[in-house]
């Protein structure tokens, strides 16, 4: 197992830095875990944007997850069409996520992705992995794992 560290800032990128992602790879499933501001550039030095086979979401604070528009937006032009990306978040995190698309493009950002609600406090498997997650203190919902 490896584990990538995208970026670490808080509620904005230092300058060169990255705002919260993690990359986990395992029997070569790549596992995305959060994409704040500036981690999808990161990522990409380890693994294309094509070659991700999932993504857990934190919560849906930007700082965790603002970087899965763009995300979507590579995904679109991308040469071959892509299979909708599996992508686990708390309850409402996603819907919240969508509206950053906007009405005309909302329903494409919703067909690019294959979502599922994780309460805090349950599990769920994708790939090799198997994640419990706990309620951690916050001002939303949000996915400890």
């Amino acid at each position: 197992m490896e584990l990538t560290v995208l970026g670490t800032d808080g509620a904005f990128p230092r300058a060169g830095g990255a705002c919260s992602g993690y990359l986990l790879r395992h029997d070569g499933f790549s596992l995305v875990i959060d994409l704040g501001t500036g981690a999808l550039a990161n990522l990409q030095r380890h693994v294309g944007y094509d070659r991700i086979d999932a993504v857990v979401l934190s919560h849906e604070h930007p700082d965790h997850c603002v970087d899965v528009y763009p995300l979507f937006v590579a995904r679109q032009f991308h040469e071959e069409r892509l299979a909708p990306l599996p992508l686990f978040a708390p309850p409402g995190a996603f819907d919240r996520l969508a509206r950053l698309a906007g009405t005309e493009s909302g329903d494409d950002f919703r067909a690019a992705f294959r979502v599922t609600e994780v309460e805090p406090g349950s599990g769920f498997g994708t790939g090799p992995f198997r994640i419990a997650t706990r309620p951690m203190p916050h001002l939303v919902p949000n996915l400890g794992m």
